[in-house]
């Protein structure tokens, strides 16, 4: 009995046919594994990124999402700086208005006008500037390298005798008097103690005594007491003879306001130029006679005459 159960559940087996659903799928389920074959060696031979954002071709890439950068700004107009920034536009800036304050806000009218009275003053101060280089280019053309000493408008006119005077000597003490000295063209130089431009000029005036002192004579006129002179020209070194005026009349005489001033007499005692000479330069320029003529007119004469002849006339 058992065996023959057995035979007839195979028989049944046997005689029935299996599920259509059962034989579809056992057709399709090659096809099924083939698709996921294909799929796989598509997955493997489709280029993966990476991280770093590099391309690799791998059974097993691991693909990651770029991140995404966000940029804030604190405030309008303004904007973060990012650690790319080549990939990074820069920010727009708003051209600010030059009547603005640094916070937006309008300047005042004070402000406004302290701004225009400081170009204005730039403006003018500018056009003082040119006009003093353009008088200094025409006074460099017009007296050249050497001007020469500067001749005033205070002192004897040309022409005029110069007056007689008596003073006292340093070297030996005595009064010498201008009239009993030798008649020569004689160069007359008036200093002080005080004077600082005095005492540069004394290295040139014994210069000036060895190379012209054949051709003039030369006299120091110092106007102060008697030691403080005599201290004057020892130190100083000077060579020329030098006479002291105490009472600083030969001054007034001489109508001499400041020093070094210089006169130069002929023979006869007469004025032929005077001036300011403060170098060796000068001093040579009286001795021959140059110089520049300071605003008036020294020179002057009237009817033939000296203008100071003139008035001392008319007085």
């Amino acid at each position: 009995m058992p065996l023959l159960r057995r035979l007839g559940c195979r028989a049944h087996l046997t005689a029935c046919p299996r599920p259509r659903t059962r034989a579809f799928g056992a057709r399709r389920r090659p096809a099924r594994l083939r698709a996921r074959g294909q799929a796989g060696n598509r997955r493997r031979r489709c280029p993966a990124r990476t991280v770093d954002g590099d391309w690799a071709r791998g059974r097993h890439a691991v693909v990651w999402p770029v991140p995404a950068r966000l940029v804030v700004p604190p405030r309008a107009g303004d904007a973060l700086p990012d650690a790319d920034a080549p990939r990074q536009l820069p920010a727009p800036t708003a051209a600010r208005s030059p009547l603005l304050a640094s916070g937006g806000r309008p300047v005042s009218g004070v402000w406004l006008a302290s701004y225009v009275v400081l170009w204005l003053l730039v403006l003018v101060l500018g056009f003082l500037l040119a006009g003093a280089l353009r008088q200094l280019g025409l006074l460099q053309l017009r007296l050249g390298d050497d001007p020469g000493a500067l001749i005033t408008d205070t002192g004897l006119e040309r022409g005029v005798d110069a007056p007689d005077f008596t003073g006292v000597d340093s070297a030996s003490g005595e009064l010498v008097t201008l009239s009993e000295l030798p008649a020569a063209p004689r160069l007359i130089v008036f200093a002080s103690p005080g004077c600082l431009s005095c005492r540069e000029l004394i290295p040139g005036l014994n210069e000036v005594r060895k190379t012209r002192g054949r051709e003039f004579d030369f006299l120091v006129v110092c106007r102060g007491d008697v030691e403080s002179c005599q201290a004057f020209g020892r130190m100083n070194g000077l060579e020329a003879p030098m006479v002291i005026d105490t009472a600083g009349q030969i001054e007034k005489d001489y109508l001499v306001t400041l020093t070094p001033f210089a006169y130069l007499l002929d023979h006869e005692r007469k004025v032929v130029i005077r001036g300011i000479a403060n170098d060796w330069r000068q001093l040579e320029s009286l001795l021959d006679q140059e110089g520049t003529l300071q605003a008036g007119n020294p020179w002057v004469q009237m009817d033939g005459e000296p203008a100071a002849v003139a008035e001392s006339r008319e007085d």
